[in-house]
């Protein structure tokens, strides 16, 4: 009776049916490109193609679906396709599936949910936001190990999508799309009013659990009858079937507004010709999704299948490496340049000096590991800027095509101030204007000037002294960084005083020069008060004057 109920009140709902107002989603629906295709298997070559479709003309960031199924949970593969769609600037919407067992899918346990969620948190993804799609059709008999049973699932799909909450609340969490047009036939197949209403009321969770959960609506909404409807078609089994189902989400008690995402949809060619297909996903996307803020994104099945059931859905030519009219028609259609949100983030390797000299320039060799999910580069506006006091000059050099795990080589070049003290600064990583990263707290203190003692020895000079001593202060990555000429020196010792450029705690070489006598050279961690850098006896073998000694210097004693 009560299922008769539900049918009878369906009914109603198909013929009463008005569209809802369109919601806020928690993308930015202004820089968001809804285009997208659903792959059979994510290859170089059909994630290539998808680029060169959703991204075209205007687009930027369009989207697509993918399977990944219990036995394919490959790591290294995976990341590979996630760095791949990266690249491209593709979003993965991911659908979970078992294995096929006999001729239906096996039937998944709550259970298993811990395995996936460590196999979902091992990749890095693409974007923030992480669409998983809890499998598929359960209405279908063959999709659920053979019965359709809306109870279990809803306990699996439960379990699944708490655990993938609690994980990481970047997790996107959808469930599973339902076929619209399916019978009320137990129990090979259920309809999906029925399917839902049991399985939202029948397994113990309230409507307030199941919103605490999810996320988005994944909707299925075919042109039905047989895959060929006009898509101007509305109501339930149409292109907007979504819009029915959100309605029937809201009389089982859902006041969340859930942002849809049509992850299967498209016209079957043999009912249409080839030209009546293309046409219709044309309108289909520019006269009914795409002004539809309701809908964040359409991955039309399928972009590449070369056998039967889906051949007639195929976009890719059985055979060849050539498509049908819809790629070129969505491929002209005009699109919005997404701009999806990036976790992005750095790790410094690099020690950061924090006493640096007064009125100094400095040098940083910086060593910067993207462990985000952006991939950096000055030509779409990344760039690592010093946030400082404004007497903090500085400039950086550009970042270039950096992608996850890789490590940038950044010069910073800053000048301290002329005044003493403490200085908060931050490196960060900036979009254009924008942000984008985590901030590194970097916590300096301007010293004056430091002064080095210099303790040398002439060999076969008497005063062990002179008017022509030169200095020079080299940093770890063998930068001259500072220079003084015309130092005197008495009895084995100079003051080099008000030395710049150099921080203190970092190692340094120190090079003494004197005419006529080979350069000698010694290492001096610098701190701020009694520095001394003592040399080994200078060698009065430079004859010649070149810093060397050589046979030149022979030939030139001799002469």
């Amino acid at each position: 009776m009560r299922t008769l109920r539900v049918i009878i009140l369906l009914f109603l709902w198909c013929l009463l049916w008005a569209p809802q107002a369109g919601a806020a989603f928690p993308v930015r629906t202004e820089e968001n490109n809804k285009f997208g295709v659903h792959l059979a298997v994510p290859s170089d070559e059909d994630l290539e193609a998808t680029g060169k479709l959703v991204n075209s003309n205007g687009g930027d960031w369009g989207y697509v679906t993918v399977v990944i199924q219990e036995n394919d949970r490959d790591r290294a593969k995976w990341q590979q396709v996630f760095d791949r769609m990266r690249a491209l600037h593709l979003i993965p919407i991911v659908r979970l599936a078992t294995v096929p067992q006999g001729d239906s899918w096996r039937r998944p346990e709550a259970s298993e949910a811990a395995g996936w969620v460590d196999f979902l948190n091992s990749l890095n993804w693409v974007v923030k936001n992480r669409y998983v799609v809890l499998f598929n059709e359960p209405n279908h008999g063959l999709e659920w190990g053979g019965v359709t049973d809306p109870v279990h699932y809803g306990q699996v799909a439960y379990e699944f999508a708490r655990r993938l909450k609690e994980a990481n609340a970047d997790y996107f969490v959808m469930l599973a799309g339902l076929d619209q047009a399916s019978p009320q036939a137990p129990p090979r197949f259920m309809d999906q009013a029925v399917f839902w209403d049991n399985m939202i009321r029948g397994n113990g969770h309230t409507v307030e659990d199941w919103e605490r959960v999810l996320d988005g609506l994944t909707s299925h909404s075919y042109p039905n009858p047989d895959f060929s409807a006009s898509p101007y078609m509305n109501g339930r089994g149409s292109i907007t079937g979504y819009r029915w189902e959100l309605n029937y989400l809201s009389y089982l008690g859902f006041s969340k507004e859930l942002p849809v995402f049509i992850t299967e949809t498209g016209w079957r060619r043999g009912p249409l010709t080839e030209e009546q297909v293309a046409e219709n996903i044309r309108v289909a996307f520019e006269e009914v999704w795409f002004s539809d803020p309701q809908v964040v994104a359409v991955t039309p099945f399928i972009l590449n299948y070369q056998n039967p059931p889906f051949l007639g859905f195929s976009w890719r030519k059985q055979g060849t490496d050539e498509y049908y009219q819809q790629y070129f028609k969505v491929q002209s259609v005009s699109k919005t340049r997404g701009n999806p949100v990036q976790v992005t983030a750095f790790r410094l390797l690099n020690i950061l000096p924090e006493e640096l000299v007064e009125n100094s320039r400095f040098y940083l060799h910086l060593g910067l590991k993207n462990i985000g999910q952006s991939i950096w580069d000055a030509l779409d506006g990344y760039e690592l800027r010093l946030i400082s006091p404004t007497e903090f000059l500085y400039k950086t050099t550009p970042l270039v095509t950096v992608h996850p795990e890789e490590v940038a080589d950044v010069s910073l070049y800053f000048q301290t101030p002329a005044k003493t003290g403490k200085h908060q600064l931050q490196l960060g990583i900036f979009k254009g204007e924008e942000l984008v990263s985590s901030l590194l707290d970097w916590q300096i203190k301007v010293i004056p000037h430091v002064n080095i003692e210099l303790d040398y020895r002439l060999l076969l000079n008497l005063k062990n002294g002179g008017e022509d001593f030169q200095a020079e202060v080299y940093d770890s990555e063998e930068r001259l960084v500072y220079k003084r000429p015309h130092l005197i020196g008495e009895k084995g010792r100079i003051i080099l005083e008000k030395v710049s450029n150099v921080a203190v705690g970092e190692t340094y070489r120190l090079v003494l020069l004197k005419p006529g006598y080979l350069p000698r050279q010694t290492y001096l961690t610098l701190k701020r008060t009694g520095n001394i850098a003592k040399f080994k006896g200078h060698l009065p073998l430079d004859w010649n004057k070149d810093g060397q000694f050589t046979l030149r210097d022979l030939i030139f004693f001799l002469q």
